[in-house]
């Protein structure tokens, strides 16, 4: 085949070129696949099961490991992987790099598929803004999903469920969370605010088999936080991560 032809097929790929500006923030956005019928398969506990959780943080922490990443935060099924500013990984062609950390975390999770999207932010405030979007959302979610299923678990059926907490707003579902005997605030953080895996600079001792002198070294190692602060002071802690990834 000719040189022609190859070309002509390359120009094919419409969006292979496609890459993300520099000097931006950039967060890829996982999502997991058909979890209402995984979950549904599997039997997990509702609103929240703890093993699916745990095996959440294991994906977070490896796309931490993978990239780099300042910042991974998750909740329920989905992961947001803060990238480093200066990620230069597949010469930052979005289509690799979506395509690559949604095959990861599908690899590392083993038993689920995951899809992936790309945000970019221009400032560290939109950053923060970003992340206090999705911490959001945990809540929201978390609200909606034991208002829901405290309901069901107690005999109400699917629909009656479902027209009880339609239109209605966080502090009626607070009310009825507290009618059950729960308190919101009270329930597990990574439940209401989601987890974050960061890296925590540690003194590790390490010996110089030449020297045969024992020195101690600092080492960044992955930390995960799953009772991470609310509203005001999440927003604090977003931004202290990144102006250390700034610096």
């Amino acid at each position: 085949m000719s040189e022609e032809f190859y070309a002509r097929m390359r120009r094919g790929e419409y969006f292979s070129a496609l890459r993300i500006p520099d000097n931006v923030w950039t967060v890829v956005r996982l999502d997991g696949r058909g979890f209402t019928k995984y979950a549904l398969a599997n039997k997990l506990e509702r609103p929240f099961d703890a093993e699916f959780h745990r095996r959440m943080l294991y994906v977070a922490v490896d796309l931490l490991r993978e990239t780099r990443a300042p910042l991974v935060y998750t909740e329920s099924d989905e992961l947001s992987v803060l990238l480093p500013r200066g990620y230069s990984d597949f010469d930052r062609r979005v289509e690799k790099i979506v395509s690559t950390l949604a095959a990861r975390a599908t690899m590392a999770r083993g038993d689920a598929t995951f899809d992936a999207r790309v945000w970019i932010g221009a400032t560290d405030d939109e950053v923060v803004d970003y992340f206090s979007w999705r911490a959001a959302d945990a809540t929201r979610c978390c609200l909606n999903g034991y208002t829901y299923w405290l309901q069901r678990n107690a005999g109400v059926s699917a629909s009656a469920a479902s027209r009880t907490l339609a239109k209605q707003d966080m502090r009626f579902k607070r009310a009825l969370l507290l009618d059950y005997g729960v308190d919101f605030d009270a329930l597990p953080g990574w439940q209401r605010n989601g987890t974050a895996a960061t890296w925590a600079t540690v003194d590790h001792q390490g010996f110089n088999p030449i020297t045969k002198v024992t020195t101690n070294v600092l080492r960044r190692r992955p930390h995960v936080d799953d009772d991470l602060p609310y509203g005001s002071a999440f927003r604090a802690y977003v931004a202290d991560v990144v102006k250390g990834e700034a610096t």
